[in-house]
């Protein structure tokens, strides 16, 4: 698959493919130098001869969000790209917790599966070292959880997917 996205002013084409299982991504042509091997639908692992790191990757409308090793990057679909969307509309049934601001995860009170209620504390982000807490708007399951405690996050950076039960 080819797709254009856009990040700090500039376009980049990237395309991907797969070779026994294991996933090769070129960026404007350039190969990188790590194998990326799928751990979950949002979590990847990227590997070489000297490094291993856990990507993960969480997509809305608009953006792509890429996290690892502590930092987030959020990278802008451009206009022809949106149909490669894994939400397509906003669904009622689902709430997708975002960080409100650019800050750090200082801690993370759910993990998948666990049942959680309108209201409950799900996660911490500490920005310009005041903490606020982000609570669950809707009853149900915890479907995903894209960050981990020490994650440098942007505004809009979706945390936490929950299902309404």
């Amino acid at each position: 698959m080819v797709m254009k996205i856009k990040y700090d002013k500039e376009i980049f084409n990237v395309q991907n493919f797969t070779e026994k299982d294991d996933l090769f991504v070129k960026i404007n042509g350039n190969q990188l130098n790590y194998i990326f091997k799928k751990i979950s639908e949002n979590h990847y692992q990227a590997f070489n001869n000297e490094k291993k790191i856990d990507i993960f990757i969480a997509e809305d409308k608009l953006n792509i969000y890429v996290g690892f090793e502590g930092k987030s990057f959020k990278f802008e679909k451009t206009n022809d790209e949106h149909h490669y969307s894994i939400i397509d509309e906003k669904n009622l049934n689902e709430d997708i917790i975002k960080s409100p601001l650019p800050g750090n995860i200082v801690k993370v009170n759910v993990k998948e599966g666990d049942i959680v209620d309108n209201g409950d504390p799900i996660i911490v982000i500490e920005a310009m070292k005041m903490e606020t807490t982000l609570y669950s708007s809707i009853s149900g399951i915890v479907k995903k959880v894209y960050v981990q405690e020490d994650y440098q996050v942007d505004s809009d950076t979706p945390l936490v997917l929950i299902e309404k039960a």
